[in-house]
């Protein structure tokens, strides 16, 4: 695992304000960021296909209600 950074200010010693990076944080490896692009298209990918899912089912709902529609 990678060593942890210190992110203190050399000059003051105290921890730099503008790095709002939480506590423990340490940098992705490449094989993690690979993995995470994955994870990412397969959300994705389910998201969209469930709005097509449910866009043809309201179209087909919409058509099924027309004939019972009085004119």
């Amino acid at each position: 695992m990678a060593e942890e950074e210190d992110r203190t200010d050399p000059l003051t010693g105290r921890h730099d304000p503008q790095d709002h990076r939480p506590q423990g944080y340490r940098a992705m490896t490449p094989e993690e960021m690979k993995a995470r692009k994955r994870r990412n298209l397969a959300i994705a990918l389910a998201l969209a296909g469930f709005a097509v899912f449910v866009f043809i089912v309201t179209v087909i709902n919409l058509k099924n209600g027309i004939p019972d529609r009085p004119l």
